[in-house]
């Protein structure tokens, strides 16, 4: 299994804290460790060590910390954009480095899932795009995470950040992408992946979710941030 930690953003939603802290937003530190470093040890726990993070704003932050992986017990190859590409455009910008089916992680988004079953899922489905996600019932999600329409596993309406009568899953920042996805995207381009891409797989009936009870948080606020390191220290989350 491979995966794509999508790391290139410049965390406008937690600008105060990276001013002072002189930081990125997947670098954040949490208990003294890099917010990234629990991504990265969560995925080598669960046998996923070929990563490929895309970069963009202060790539030598994490480049400078990570290397290639090895003393993380990973493989980590860079991908860089020149200018901001958005979700699908860094991908595609990585295209040479991805496997055929890949997962995709927001470098803001801590999720416990199982990888290997949502990957199994996405091939039994013959998705081009799997989510994962989480139960709206996970106070988290409010105001921050898309949310779906989702009946038997398939997505049949996305509702961006709203939450409607017909909102029954979230997005926990975790996908299965299948690369041929990517075919008809010009290099370059800044393209978003739930706001121009998603919407034409959910209408060719491609688009799956699984949902997990997993731990799940978005550190992309202020307020969020300090939670996540409440919940280090309580032991809800391990490095």
């Amino acid at each position: 299994m491979q995966a794509v930690i999508l790391a290139g953003g410049f965390g406008t939603r937690l600008e105060s804290i990276l001013k002072r802290l002189g930081t990125i937003k997947s670098m954040v530190p949490i208990n003294g460790k890099p917010f990234l470093e629990y991504i990265i040890s969560f995925l080598r726990r669960n046998s996923v060590k070929d990563i490929v993070i895309c970069l963009y704003y202060m790539p030598e932050k994490i480049t400078s910390y990570f290397g290639n992986g090895s003393k993380f017990g990973v493989n980590i190859k860079y991908s860089y954009e020149k200018e901001p590409l958005q979700s699908a455009g860094a991908i595609k910008n990585a295209e040479n480095l991805l496997e055929e089916d890949v997962i995709l992680i927001n470098g803001d988004n801590y999720f416990e899932i199982d990888y290997e079953k949502l990957l199994d899922y996405h091939k039994e489905k013959k998705a081009l795009i799997t989510m994962g996600t989480t139960s709206l019932k996970n106070t988290r999600t409010r105001g921050i995470c898309t949310t779906f329409k989702v009946e038997n596993g398939k997505i049949i309406k996305e509702f961006g950040k709203n939450i409607t009568s017909e909102s029954n899953e979230a997005l926990a920042g975790t996908f299965i992408i299948k690369k041929e996805i990517l075919k008809n995207l010009k290099k370059g381009v800044a393209v978003s992946l739930e706001k121009e891409i998603l919407p034409k797989i959910i209408s060719l009936g491609r688009a799956f979710s699984m949902l997990s009870g997993g731990y799940y948080i978005d550190i992309g606020t202020p307020e969020m941030y300090e939670e996540f390191i409440k919940d280090v220290k309580r032991g809800i989350v391990k490095l």
